[in-house]
């Protein structure tokens, strides 16, 4: 039994190879591109753990050398329920942790956009730099708490209740912003 010719015809070969190989890639990004988003639920709802924020909370050294924190608990708290307001609890959102860093961001306390990672079980870190008080200016009843740069931070005391060093007879008025 013989073989015709255009059984072991080369270039009819390399095309079938080439068909096969544009067949097979199709195939593969078909694929990659339908079981995608299926993939992405899948990993997302087997993942999904409640939301546990942890911060980076701010600390100087007291007069003995020890680290003390000086930010009160309602404020922690505050910022606390800022972050909780934009996080869900899908490990792959990463517009949550955007949306979270622009709030916060956005409060004043921080000096510049802090970094919001996430981590398995639903952990997730806030870690940025930030704006310590250092003085108040008296304005009117209320001393108003400013940064070593004089940036306004959002928080403020009843007259002489802060303790922190004061600056009385500001030309202006302060600024509509924090930070």
């Amino acid at each position: 039994m013989s073989r015709s010719k255009s059984e072991h015809n080369p270039e009819r070969i390399r095309r079938l190879g080439t068909a096969l190989t544009i067949t097979l890639v199709g195939v593969v990004v078909l694929i990659a591109l339908l079981g995608r988003g299926w993939l992405r639920t899948a990993v997302s709802e087997q993942e999904r753990a409640p939301v546990v924020v942890a911060f980076n909370w701010p600390i100087t050294t007291s007069a003995d050398g020890q680290p003390v924190g000086w930010m009160d608990q309602s404020t922690q708290r505050t910022l606390e329920r800022v972050a909780r307001l934009n996080l869900t609890p899908d490990p792959l959102d990463y517009t949550a942790l955007k949306l979270t860093a622009d709030a916060l961001y956005s409060t004043g306390w921080f000096e510049s956009m802090p970094t919001v990672k996430r981590f398995p079980g639903g952990r997730v870190h806030v870690i940025g730099a930030w704006r310590a008080p250092v003085a108040v200016v008296r304005s009117g009843p209320k001393d108003m708490v400013i940064s070593a740069k004089g940036e306004l931070l959002p928080h403020s005391y009843p007259t002489g209740a802060s303790g922190l060093k004061f600056i009385e007879g500001a030309y202006a008025p302060p600024p509509e912003r924090f930070g």
